[in-house]
């Protein structure tokens, strides 16, 4: 269950990231989360697939689990 858990979250991540769809919204999120105004703009400007970008640390830190948890999501472990 725990893995399971791991595999929703981050496709949770993904799929917040295709939301935002523009560099401008994905910049401007990443900072209203915490995220440096350089990180965020090179994050944002990545190349990388959705999947690849889901897994990075950079989200990873920024979309906890306590971020899903404030939004509803409680998970299955």
């Amino acid at each position: 269950m725990v893995e399971l858990d791991k595999l929703v979250r981050r496709r949770l991540r993904v799929l917040l990231w295709k939301q935002w769809k523009t560099t401008g919204n994905r910049i401007r999120n990443l900072m209203k989360l915490g995220a440096k105004s350089w990180l965020a703009y090179q994050h944002a400007n990545t190349r990388k697939s959705y999947t690849r970008t889901g897994t990075s640390p950079t989200l990873q830190t920024r979309l906890t689990n306590s971020y899903f948890t404030k939004l509803g999501y409680e998970g299955f472990a």
